[in-house]
């Protein structure tokens, strides 16, 4: 999920890669929570949509032994069948990333940043 910065274009590194962390975070929230949904409804004719996060109400951070990301946000349906189709209200979704040195060999290797969600994000998830 792709968030504009509001920059004013001047390139400053930091900004840009907390921007980059943030939309990493963002886009795992957003395809954990759709592998949870296509394991409830299976991918066949009942799932013709993917879930997509629509917007974000709350993005926080706090440092432990690496980082928690702290999410609040919608989500609903994009692709066929999303007219109509109902929306999750997640709250106090946790996104852990681990110190560096503890991610050496990410897990799976698209996942580069080791992230994971902490709990039960099923729990935290529900029709808005």
């Amino acid at each position: 999920m792709k968030i504009p910065s509001g920059g004013d274009g001047n390139g400053d590194e930091a900004a840009k890669e907390a921007l980059e962390l943030r939309d990493s975070v963002l886009d795992f929230a957003e395809a954990e929570l759709d592998r949870k949904v296509a394991r409830a409804v299976g991918d066949g004719a009942a799932r013709r949509c993917r879930v997509k996060i629509l917007q974000v109400r709350k993005f926080e951070t706090q440092v432990v032994a690496g980082t928690n990301f702290r999410l609040d946000f919608t989500a609903g349906c994009e692709g066929e069948g999303e007219e109509g189709a109902a929306k999750l209200r997640c709250r106090e979704v946790v996104v852990y990333q681990p110190l560096p040195y503890a991610c050496r060999q990410p897990q799976p290797e698209d996942n580069p940043r080791c992230l994971s969600v902490r709990g039960n994000m099923e729990e935290k998830c529900g029709a808005e």
